[in-house]
């Protein structure tokens, strides 16, 4: 019985890899990010919302880096990451499933240029499974034949005169044929992408599956990386980036008030999975320096947030050392400037410089100080605008993220009256690059919306 268990999630598996495959996109339009949203349909009638999405991040050189099958509230069902070798050959893989607590592994070798043998390891590093793939020219599959202890039967693809996926079967080695579907392709943006298809099994349309996609190196707009910094599993806030781009530093948590510090690194273009850093296992918010080497945070302790450094020596995090302040919503100016919230007036902006473990204050941002809530700060590093989040009781016009501009010079700052961006409530603004991106929090997830898109009143 085991064994048949076994072999079924594999079979589920693969069907999940076939059923996705689309062709390569041309040379210079390589796919950077895919999106498919699975809809249920019965007769006429086509739910509403999507009961699952299927998204696939890709390299810059087109390779897949992962798959991750997510239900309708965002938690992950299946989690699929490629490996590959330094010639960019995929040698396997490791993934997980629903009720799998642990990544199992799967490793590939070509045995010709037209078969791959693919082979499942268990916990010991044995084979317990078998899969041969017959590729056709283009690398794809025409059958798959599955073995275990014996041959359990063999799946049969078929592709659109395009290159998309038309048909998929299973035959058993009794003859029997089962798990039969067919897919018709209702919009199609190019030879390369389709848009729109339908899930036929036995002359009804089950799903309805949409499609998008962006190119590599383009900027979307929504959740931030769902699955890998964005999951449906807990909330994220506080996010930051060293000026390099490589690192990302966020929260996670279930408990708002008692929140845990994630670092993500980023490699050939795409984020790894985050990984918690102990020593952050309990804090509220934070953020990461400019040069990876720091990270200021504070703590929930009553009614105060107790002020905190951790620092990186010789690539290990130190004992963090008290700044001596209650403050939070931190923002790193550069090296040694931070912009943060301190508690007066139900809330106020503040900036300091970082001398040790000292904040020597400045006037910076106390022009945007109200009776009424301010926080969560972003100074520009050439100090050019602020971002900041405002929150004032039952008026929603002064219920959001803010932007001014400095018309005046770096040492002689000159704020204009702030506008509030035209996005939902959020805060934990922070700017990607120069100007490309910007990213939020609204408590649940991390959002991003290119800088062209915010339809900001003036020119930087």
């Amino acid at each position: 019985m085991r064994s048949l268990c076994i072999s079924c999630g594999i079979l589920l598996l693969f069907s999940c890899v076939q059923e996705q495959k689309t062709p390569s996109a041309a040379e210079g339009k390589k796919i950077g990010f895919e999106k498919i949203s699975y809809y249920k349909s019965a007769g006429d009638s086509v739910a509403e919302l999507p009961y699952k999405h299927k998204v696939t991040y890709y390299y810059p050189n087109g390779k897949p880096y992962r798959w991750i099958d997510l239900d309708s509230a965002g938690s992950i069902l299946t989690d699929y990451i490629y490996q590959y070798d330094t010639t960019w050959t995929q040698t396997g893989a490791k993934y997980i499933e629903p009720g799998e607590e642990d990544y199992a592994i799967e490793r590939n070798r070509f045995e010709d240029e037209h078969t791959l043998i693919t082979e499942w390891l268990d916990k010991e590093g044995k084979v317990f499974y078998t899969m041969i793939d017959a590729l056709n020219a283009e690398g794809k599959t025409l059958a798959a034949t599955f073995i275990g202890d014996t041959i359990h039967g063999r799946d049969s693809t078929f592709y659109t005169d395009e290159g998309f996926v038309q048909r998929i079967f299973f035959t058993n080695n009794k003859g029997k044929i089962l798990n039969d579907r067919s897919f018709e392709y209702d919009s199609i943006a190019d030879p390369d992408n389709w848009i729109r298809r339908n899930k036929i099994m036995g002359d009804t349309i089950q799903e309805i599956h949409i499609r998008s996609w962006r190119e590599s190196g383009a900027i979307g707009s929504g959740r931030y990386y769902p699955g890998i910094i964005s999951s449906g599993e807990a909330d994220e806030n506080s996010i930051s980036l060293t000026a390099d781009g490589k690192y990302a530093f966020f929260t996670r948590t279930t408990d708002w008030t008692h929140q845990a510090g994630y670092v993500a690194a980023r490699k050939h273009g795409q984020w790894q999975t985050p990984q918690m850093i102990s020593e952050l296992d309990t804090i509220y918010n934070g953020a990461i320096s400019p040069d990876g080497t720091k990270i200021i945070y504070c703590t929930n302790v009553g009614d105060l947030n107790p002020a905190w450094l951790l620092e990186k020596k010789d690539g290990q995090w130190q004992e963090p050392e008290s700044l001596g302040i209650s403050a939070g919503y931190f923002h790193w100016i550069s090296d040694t400037e931070i912009a943060y919230y301190v508690h007066d007036n139900k809330g106020d902006l503040a900036s300091a410089s970082l001398i040790g473990t000292r904040l020597n204050p400045n006037s910076d941002l106390a022009f945007f100080n109200t009776p009424d809530t301010e926080f969560s700060p972003y100074l520009d590093p050439d100090k050019r605008f602020v971002l900041f989040t405002r929150y004032v009781i039952g008026d929603k016009d002064q219920q959001g993220i803010f932007i001014s501009r400095n018309t005046g010079t770096v040492s002689d700052i000159q704020w204009e009256k702030p506008v509030k961006l035209n996005i939902p409530y959020g805060w934990g603004a922070f700017v990607v690059g120069n100007l490309e991106a910007l990213l939020y929090s609204d408590g649940k997830d991390i959002y991003q919306i290119p800088w062209n898109e915010l339809d900001i009143p003036f020119k930087l």
